[in-house]
């Protein structure tokens, strides 16, 4: 039972990780109410249908809120784009749910993320499925192309090239950093590290001199 992660994943880090050892995609999404969570796994030459899909099990790939699985290379060699559809309970008046299992969700944590040709923001607030206009996570991509906009910052001065990267962090984690790095200074050392980390390879800047 050691090496039950090998099989039904391991619950860090988020988003999806390759294992070169093991030739398999590792996913990891955190949801606390959801009831069932499906993997899509969907090829480069069709955005709208998944060559593969993943049930998780409650007992195997869930432990506490998060969920996670591994899937090995050869049961989607073709895989290039991912998602989840993800159901659970109503919302009530202690909570605030809005689950529909006919959406495709984007991973909060994808590193990079593909808009299909007829992405339709509206689709996602209207009945019915979105397949084929929602945006998807990419598995692998060549690099990172970063393209920040010259603006003034009150915490860093300037916003620019470096600090662009931020964007990459998901959701509330941005909150958190700010609070956390309350200061310019460990704020500043943080958007080197994530540099270091994400390397883009190529700066394109917006801006006004």
């Amino acid at each position: 039972m050691k090496n039950w992660h090998k099989t039904e994943g391991w619950l860090d880090p988020p988003g999806a990780t390759w294992i070169e050892s093991e030739q398999a995609w590792n996913f990891v999404l955190y949801s606390r109410d959801a009831t069932r969570v499906v993997l899509l796994l969907f090829s480069k030459d069709d955005d709208a249908y998944p060559i593969y899909e993943h049930e998780f099990d409650h007992f195997l790939n869930k432990s506490g809120p998060v969920w996670h699985c591994r899937i090995p290379h050869d049961r989607a060699p073709h895989a290039v784009y991912y998602a989840y559809q993800v159901d659970g309970p109503p919302a009530t008046e202690q909570r605030f749910h809005r689950f529909d299992p006919d959406k495709i969700l984007l991973d909060p944590y994808a590193k990079a993320v593909h808009f299909p040709k007829i992405f339709d923001r509206e689709s996602a607030m209207k009945p019915g499925s979105n397949a084929g206009k929602a945006p998807l996570g990419v598995l692998d991509a060549d690099g990172l192309i970063s393209i920040p906009k010259f603006k003034a910052h009150q915490l860093t001065r300037f916003t620019g090239a470096v600090k662009n990267q931020f964007g990459c962090v998901p959701g509330l984690l941005k909150t958190e950093f700010h609070v956390k790095m309350p200061n310019a200074y460990d704020f500043s050392k943080m958007l080197v590290a994530l540099n270091l980390l994400l390397k883009p390879r190529l700066y394109i800047m917006d801006g006004i001199w």
